[in-house]
């Protein structure tokens, strides 16, 4: 994941910097315009469905993440869910207040939550009918017995039973 901090925003064109190196690009962003302060992105952390960055604003700041935008993302700041704004088409952005702050970025879908808890129990199902289940069967106690049978082959050689 990159991180910019945008550098000017007049109504839908932005030139932005990278954190640590200074590098101009331009941003398309649908919010009234207005010129944000330079930050810096001190700290990034990410996993598979999660990112936390620590910045610092000078002033009231825009940052872009490159983040393909969802539903499921989930942005918050300091703790405060905040909305993202769908930035260069592809990307998410935020405004930062000025200071320092911490800015988590989560993916949820509670829809893979819900099937997950499903698959769960299922499991705990099935395992419980495996360990538990005894076959009911109940044969009747049988003696065992002989009977003769006597086999005789004909010319022909088909079996005859006298």
């Amino acid at each position: 994941m990159r991180v910019f901090w945008q550098a000017r925003l007049p109504a839908l064109a932005v030139a932005c910097y990278a954190a640590a190196f200074a590098l101009a690009c331009v941003a398309f962003v649908r919010q009234p315009g207005y010129v944000p302060a330079r930050g810096i992105v001190r700290a990034v952390r990410e996993s598979a469905n999660r990112a936390t960055l620590d910045v610092e604003s000078f002033g009231q700041g825009f940052l872009v993440m490159s983040v393909t935008p969802h539903k499921y993302w989930r942005v918050a700041v300091d703790g405060r869910p905040v909305p993202a704004v769908v930035t260069n088409i592809a990307y998410q952005g935020i405004v930062v207040t000025p200071g320092k702050h911490r800015v988590v970025m989560e993916y949820r879908n509670e829809l893979v939550q819900i099937g997950m808890l499903i698959s769960a129990l299922l499991i705990l199902l099935l395992l419980g009918v495996v360990v538990f289940h005894r076959p009911r069967v109940d044969y009747p106690h049988l003696e065992a017995y002989e009977e003769s049978i006597h086999v005789i082959a004909s010319d022909d050689g088909v079996h005859l039973e006298p």
